[in-house]
């Protein structure tokens, strides 16, 4: 019988790939590893405020250099049992002075942004000599937020985060110790005031909005930048009756780009359901948001019955979205901005920010064919 070389060929390296399957050491599956982080620490204020808050804390391991966590007592009526309310919380975090571990320390501060518990951090010397003070933390939002500081440490034994009432508006702390290390910028492109002063841990953008945007539109290689609007903007979720769920931002235009994006941040976003946009009442899509690692602590669990947990993330998170140039026009256009009836919160923006591409001499492009 004639068997094709072809065939037997094929048969004897088919053969060969099975024994090597067969003699090949078996996968090793991947190990899951933990993180170490022993110069980093989380607190929780809601433990602190339970009866047994100083045991709960107690248990948790800390960094070394950090020496105890306590709320302090009230000085007013209701520490002497008389029911007269709180009228601020203090809570202590003491140290230890390790040079070279905790010379400068990133406080995160993860709080509810009410407009009458502004949060305000100092740090002090054994002796009562107050040798930090931070600015009040928040811009009264009304929603979940989050503040980064940078404190140096030198002279400082304890730090306390003192808010007006009884505490609840502070929820958690994210401590961690900070190296210095070195940075380049070209001459011509230092960064904007108000930019990052450290790197963030999770990849966010928490600590990279600019406190104030620039007053004039800005010309660069073909690209003109100017700001829509610098003040917050409030949207609200379809169960406020009284709220705003879409924003309308008009601009003129002198002639037709060749790109346009909007960039701005947004607080206590949902990441499942990113803001939906329309250019001259045309929808243009969702919006596209620069997440941080969702080991970050700003991710905030919320919960109704009978619906899955969705998340809301307390901090400013860098949004964009590209129009196209098809969509906009000489003259009047209209940029808008809708929250998603399935967001898990009310949000609020800030800093919306319009980059027009157009021609100019340097311009580089490709002419292809048809």
């Amino acid at each position: 019988m004639f068997i094709d070389p072809r065939f037997r060929r094929l048969a004897a390296t088919l053969l060969l790939s099975l024994l090597s399957l067969v003699a090949a050491p078996p996968l090793r599956a991947q190990s899951l590893e933990i993180t170490p982080t022993p110069f980093t620490t989380l607190i929780d204020f809601s433990q602190l405020r339970h009866p047994a808050g100083k045991m709960l804390e107690a248990a948790q391991s800390r960094p070394i250099w950090l020496e105890s966590v306590q709320m302090v007592d009230d000085p007013t009526d209701l520490a002497q049992g008389k029911g007269t309310a709180r009228t601020e919380t203090v809570f202590r975090i003491r140290l230890r002075s390790m040079p070279g571990l905790n010379d400068t320390l990133l406080l995160r501060l993860f709080f509810q942004d009410k407009a009458e518990a502004h949060p305000v951090v100092t740090g002090w010397s054994e002796t009562g000599d107050k040798r930090y003070t931070s600015p009040r933390l928040g811009a009264g939002l009304e929603l979940l937020a989050s503040e980064s500081l940078v404190i140096p440490t030198a002279g400082i034994d304890y730090l306390e985060i003192t808010t007006p009432g009884d505490g609840s508006a502070l929820r958690q702390a994210f401590l961690a110790s900070l190296r210095r290390g070195e940075t380049q910028n070209a001459f011509d492109f230092v960064p904007r005031p108000g930019a990052a002063r450290f790197t963030d841990p999770f990849e966010g953008s928490a600590a990279d909005l600019p406190a104030l945007p620039a007053e004039n539109d800005t010309f660069l290689f073909g690209r003109t930048r100017a700001i829509l609007e610098a003040e917050p903007v409030r949207l609200a979720t379809e169960s406020d009756p009284e709220g705003i769920q879409t924003v309308h931002f008009e601009f003129n235009l002198e002639s037709e780009p060749l790109l346009a994006m909007v960039t701005f941040y947004v607080l206590a976003a949902d990441p499942t359901a990113p803001l939906l946009a329309w250019a001259n009442d045309e929808p243009v899509g969702a919006v596209a948001m620069q997440l941080p690692d969702l080991a970050d602590p700003g991710y905030s669990g919320v919960s109704r019955p009978l619906e899955r947990m969705r998340f809301q993330y307390a901090g400013w998170i860098r949004c964009q979205k590209v129009i196209p140039a098809k969509t906009l026009r000489a003259g009047k256009n209209t940029f808008s901005l809708q929250l998603p009836g399935e967001a898990a919160s009310s949000v609020v923006l800030r800093k919306i920010e319009l980059q027009l591409k157009n021609h100019w001499q340097k311009l580089d492009y490709t002419l292809l064919p048809f």
